[in-house]
Protein backbone atom coordinates (compact mmCIF):
# COMPACT_ATOMS: atom_id res chain seq x y z
CA UNK A 1 0.00 0.00 0.00
CA UNK A 2 1.03 3.82 -0.91
CA UNK A 3 1.86 6.21 1.92
CA UNK A 4 -1.95 7.72 1.07
CA UNK A 5 -3.48 4.80 2.58
CA UNK A 6 -1.30 4.34 5.81
CA UNK A 7 -3.56 4.14 8.64
CA UNK A 8 -6.60 3.08 6.91
CA UNK A 9 -9.16 1.71 9.30
CA UNK A 10 -9.76 -2.05 8.06
CA UNK A 11 -11.91 -4.13 9.57
CA UNK A 12 -11.45 -7.97 10.11
CA UNK A 13 -14.50 -10.23 10.85
CA UNK A 14 -13.56 -13.32 13.37
CA UNK A 15 -16.17 -16.11 15.16
CA UNK A 16 -15.68 -19.25 16.34
CA UNK A 17 -14.08 -21.50 13.76
CA UNK A 18 -12.02 -18.95 11.55
CA UNK A 19 -9.18 -20.15 9.39
CA UNK A 20 -5.80 -19.21 11.11
CA UNK A 21 -3.81 -18.27 7.87
CA UNK A 22 -6.60 -16.95 6.03
CA UNK A 23 -7.48 -14.61 9.73
CA UNK A 24 -3.70 -13.78 10.08
CA UNK A 25 -1.91 -13.35 6.89
CA UNK A 26 -4.43 -10.14 5.99
CA UNK A 27 -4.10 -8.99 9.51
CA UNK A 28 -0.37 -8.69 9.43
CA UNK A 29 0.44 -8.17 6.53
CA UNK A 30 -2.08 -4.82 6.60
CA UNK A 31 -0.85 -3.85 10.17
CA UNK A 32 2.73 -3.88 8.14
CA UNK A 33 1.52 -1.43 5.77
CA UNK A 34 0.38 1.25 8.11
CA UNK A 35 -3.15 0.14 8.11
CA UNK A 36 -5.74 0.35 11.57
CA UNK A 37 -6.72 -3.03 11.72
CA UNK A 38 -9.47 -3.87 14.03
CA UNK A 39 -10.66 -7.32 14.45
CA UNK A 40 -14.69 -7.41 14.66
CA UNK A 41 -16.12 -9.73 16.66
CA UNK A 42 -19.36 -10.95 18.68
CA UNK A 43 -17.81 -9.73 21.79
CA UNK A 44 -14.31 -7.68 22.40
CA UNK A 45 -14.12 -9.03 25.91
CA UNK A 46 -13.91 -12.76 25.04
CA UNK A 47 -11.22 -14.26 23.21
CA UNK A 48 -12.42 -16.21 20.29
CA UNK A 49 -11.48 -19.60 19.16
CA UNK A 50 -9.88 -20.64 15.38
CA UNK A 51 -10.81 -24.00 14.32
CA UNK A 52 -7.78 -25.21 15.75
CA UNK A 53 -8.38 -24.15 18.84
CA UNK A 54 -5.80 -20.75 19.11
CA UNK A 55 -7.59 -17.88 20.54
CA UNK A 56 -7.92 -14.20 19.14
CA UNK A 57 -9.46 -11.46 21.18
CA UNK A 58 -11.77 -9.01 19.16
CA UNK A 59 -11.23 -5.50 19.38
CA UNK A 60 -14.61 -4.16 18.55
CA UNK A 61 -17.80 -5.74 18.24
CA UNK A 62 -19.76 -6.05 14.82
CA UNK A 63 -21.75 -2.99 15.53
CA UNK A 64 -19.20 -0.65 15.68
CA UNK A 65 -19.72 2.26 13.68
CA UNK A 66 -17.66 4.46 11.95
CA UNK A 67 -16.20 4.71 8.07
CA UNK A 68 -14.37 1.31 7.18
CA UNK A 69 -12.19 1.91 4.39
CA UNK A 70 -12.54 -2.02 3.73
CA UNK A 71 -13.38 -5.24 5.41
CA UNK A 72 -12.47 -8.97 5.28
CA UNK A 73 -14.53 -11.76 5.72
CA UNK A 74 -11.83 -14.85 6.54
CA UNK A 75 -13.15 -18.39 5.99
CA UNK A 76 -13.40 -21.36 8.15
CA UNK A 77 -15.90 -23.23 9.37
CA UNK A 78 -17.35 -19.55 11.09
CA UNK A 79 -18.79 -18.79 7.78
CA UNK A 80 -22.35 -20.16 8.43
CA UNK A 81 -22.13 -18.22 12.05
CA UNK A 82 -21.07 -14.75 10.92
CA UNK A 83 -24.03 -15.50 7.71
CA UNK A 84 -26.30 -15.55 10.97
CA UNK A 85 -25.38 -12.67 12.67
CA UNK A 86 -27.94 -9.32 11.58
CA UNK A 87 -25.01 -7.10 12.65
CA UNK A 88 -22.11 -8.73 9.95
CA UNK A 89 -24.71 -8.29 7.45
CA UNK A 90 -26.11 -4.57 8.28
CA UNK A 91 -22.16 -3.57 8.28
CA UNK A 92 -20.87 -5.20 5.10
CA UNK A 93 -23.92 -3.42 3.30
CA UNK A 94 -23.52 -0.15 4.96
CA UNK A 95 -19.62 -0.36 3.94
CA UNK A 96 -20.97 -1.25 0.59
CA UNK A 97 -23.39 1.32 0.11
CA UNK A 98 -20.52 3.68 1.50
CA UNK A 99 -18.00 3.01 -0.83
CA UNK A 100 -15.50 -0.28 1.31
CA UNK A 101 -13.44 -2.42 -0.35
CA UNK A 102 -14.54 -5.85 0.46
CA UNK A 103 -12.72 -9.27 0.43
CA UNK A 104 -13.66 -12.66 1.00
CA UNK A 105 -11.53 -15.95 1.28
CA UNK A 106 -13.03 -19.34 0.62
CA UNK A 107 -16.22 -19.82 3.02
CA UNK A 108 -16.51 -15.93 3.60
CA UNK A 109 -18.03 -15.65 0.15
CA UNK A 110 -21.13 -17.36 2.24
CA UNK A 111 -21.45 -14.30 4.00
CA UNK A 112 -20.96 -11.83 1.33
CA UNK A 113 -24.10 -13.85 -0.69
CA UNK A 114 -26.13 -13.81 2.48
CA UNK A 115 -25.73 -9.72 2.19
CA UNK A 116 -26.48 -9.83 -1.07
CA UNK A 117 -23.29 -8.48 -1.90
CA UNK A 118 -22.60 -10.53 -5.18
CA UNK A 119 -25.28 -9.37 -7.69
CA UNK A 120 -23.94 -9.49 -10.84
CA UNK A 121 -20.24 -9.46 -9.73
CA UNK A 122 -17.29 -12.18 -10.78
CA UNK A 123 -16.48 -14.01 -7.74
CA UNK A 124 -13.61 -16.76 -7.11
CA UNK A 125 -14.79 -19.75 -4.21
CA UNK A 126 -14.05 -23.09 -4.19
CA UNK A 127 -16.03 -25.66 -6.07
CA UNK A 128 -18.51 -26.54 -3.34
CA UNK A 129 -19.52 -22.80 -2.88
CA UNK A 130 -20.48 -22.18 -6.48
CA UNK A 131 -24.55 -22.66 -6.25
CA UNK A 132 -24.55 -20.50 -3.12
CA UNK A 133 -22.57 -17.91 -5.36
CA UNK A 134 -25.17 -18.29 -7.96
CA UNK A 135 -27.62 -18.08 -5.26
CA UNK A 136 -26.40 -15.30 -4.30
CA UNK A 137 -26.87 -13.67 -7.33
CA UNK A 138 -22.65 -13.90 -8.21
CA UNK A 139 -20.69 -15.93 -11.35
CA UNK A 140 -18.36 -18.03 -10.11
CA UNK A 141 -14.68 -17.85 -11.24
CA UNK A 142 -12.71 -20.58 -11.80
CA UNK A 143 -9.71 -18.46 -11.51
CA UNK A 144 -8.08 -18.07 -7.43
CA UNK A 145 -8.48 -14.79 -7.40
CA UNK A 146 -11.12 -12.22 -8.37
CA UNK A 147 -10.89 -8.77 -8.01
CA UNK A 148 -13.09 -6.31 -9.50
CA UNK A 149 -14.96 -2.80 -8.58
CA UNK A 150 -13.73 -2.45 -5.25
CA UNK A 151 -14.80 -6.45 -4.42
CA UNK A 152 -11.67 -8.90 -3.63
CA UNK A 153 -12.34 -12.47 -3.75
CA UNK A 154 -9.99 -15.57 -3.31
CA UNK A 155 -10.75 -19.23 -3.48
CA UNK A 156 -8.50 -20.47 -0.87
CA UNK A 157 -5.65 -19.87 0.93
CA UNK A 158 -2.85 -20.72 -1.84
CA UNK A 159 -4.07 -17.57 -3.17
CA UNK A 160 -3.17 -15.02 0.16
CA UNK A 161 -0.07 -13.19 -1.53
CA UNK A 162 -2.48 -11.86 -4.65
CA UNK A 163 -5.64 -11.30 -2.35
CA UNK A 164 -3.57 -9.10 -0.12
CA UNK A 165 -1.77 -7.52 -3.22
CA UNK A 166 -5.45 -6.59 -5.32
CA UNK A 167 -6.47 -5.63 -1.55
CA UNK A 168 -4.42 -3.46 -0.54
CA UNK A 169 -3.95 -2.01 -4.48
CA UNK A 170 -8.07 -1.80 -3.94
CA UNK A 171 -7.27 0.29 -1.01
CA UNK A 172 -4.46 2.62 -2.08
CA UNK A 173 -6.98 3.55 -5.33
CA UNK A 174 -9.38 5.03 -3.45
CA UNK A 175 -9.92 7.74 -1.02
CA UNK A 176 -8.52 7.95 2.37
CA UNK A 177 -10.33 7.17 5.34
CA UNK A 178 -8.36 7.68 8.27
CA UNK A 179 -8.99 5.33 11.59
CA UNK A 180 -10.68 7.17 14.36
CA UNK A 181 -8.48 8.93 16.89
Amino acid sequence: MGADTQDCRTGVLVEAGFQEIEFWYPVLRLREAGSAVIVLGPRNDAQVESQLGYPVIPDATFDAGGEWAGLIVPGGAMAGRLAGHAAVLRLLTEAAEAGAVLGAIAEGVVVLAKAGLLKGRRVACPSSLEMTVHAGGGEPSSDGLAAEDGLITARSADELPDFYRAFAAALSAMPVRRAAA
